[in-house]
């Protein structure tokens, strides 16, 4: 959240919805507004590299790869199984799985909210890079392009605010209920190609080695892009920069494992700054968060 603290802006908070699952689906409107290396048009994931996890700041000048579009968790069916075509590719690719970006509507807000279903993997991490990434100031020519293009409300043309703006608290309330998890890729000697590219866009890639490939071979068809280990240092690091950018952050565990929340206590502000909930304690928790970002609105 970017929120103006200034008496005559006193309900204009500027609200983002990052949904994460294994990887971040930024949009087709974001995501052509960077500079991205694009080989198909199936779902709008963009790869980070590591080392921007160090830095709060988005690097738009960089060029980024685009994520693969493909099945990895469901060995026994096609990708072109209508059941299945939307929810299982790594990268998200639904309507209501994008990034929603500074919004102000809230019944349009909760509308994309109330869509949000299960499903595989979690990259907490991706998530909080791009929350965090957001609300950076050299994110504004993005938000500021959406916003004439009538993507974005016209109240938030200038949006983000500056970091040492002193009328401007810039939150971040990360939620999930799991922990980093591993993440697969498809080499680039096998998806570097269109007929390859459409092959595994119709292909669940288990289903495929199961059925095609010799067992013997089976490992030359994917590598592990990240491990728990890996999300979880890559998280703390994003986590850090966000504070040293004066981001508030919020953390939520939702029936997590020990480790899960430590590694959420650790990314919030402080202690106090993490809830570890079970059941509808959800609820309670948001509405904690709510007040606080409020008290703190009406103080500064």
């Amino acid at each position: 959240m970017d929120t103006v603290l200034k008496p005559e802006n006193e309900g204009l908070i500027s609200v983002s919805l990052v949904p994460y699952s294994e990887h971040v689906n930024a949009g087709p409107m974001i995501f052509d507004q960077l500079n991205i290396n694009q080989v198909h048009n199936w779902s709008h994931c963009v790869e980070i590299p590591d080392s921007e996890f160090n830095n709060a700041r988005f690097d738009i000048d960089r060029s980024y790869d685009q994520m693969q579009h493909f099945q990895w968790n469901y060995y026994s069916i096609e990708s072109g199984n209508q059941q299945n075509t939307l929810y299982d590719t790594v990268c998200p690719r639904n309507n209501y799985e994008r990034i929603l970006p500074f919004s102000q509507n809230a019944t349009y807000i909760k509308s994309q909210i109330n869509q949000f279903k299960p499903r595989a993997g979690t990259s907490i991490f991706l998530g909080m890079k791009w929350g965090v990434g957001m609300l950076q100031p050299n994110f504004r020519p993005i938000i500021t392009s959406l916003s004439n293009s009538g993507s974005v409300d016209a109240a938030f043309a200038n949006r983000p605010s500056a970091l040492d703006d002193p009328e401007t608290l810039k939150t971040v309330i990360l939620m999930t209920d799991g922990q980093n998890d591993r993440s697969m890729r498809i080499p680039s000697w096998y998806y570097n190609s269109d007929s390859e590219i459409v092959h595994w866009s119709r292909y669940n890639l288990q289903y495929y080695l199961n059925r095609y490939v010799s067992y013997y071979y089976h490992n030359d068809f994917y590598y592990e892009k990240y491990n728990a280990s890996q999300g979880d240092s890559l998280l703390s690091s994003i986590c850090d920069a966000a504070k040293e950018a004066r981001i508030v952050i919020w953390s939520i565990g939702f029936e997590v494992t020990d480790h899960g929340a430590n590694v959420m206590r650790d990314c919030a502000s402080s202690p106090s700054h993490f809830f570890r909930v079970e059941g509808v304690e959800i609820e309670d928790a948001f509405e904690a968060i709510a007040r606080q970002i409020n008290q703190l609105r009406l103080t500064q």
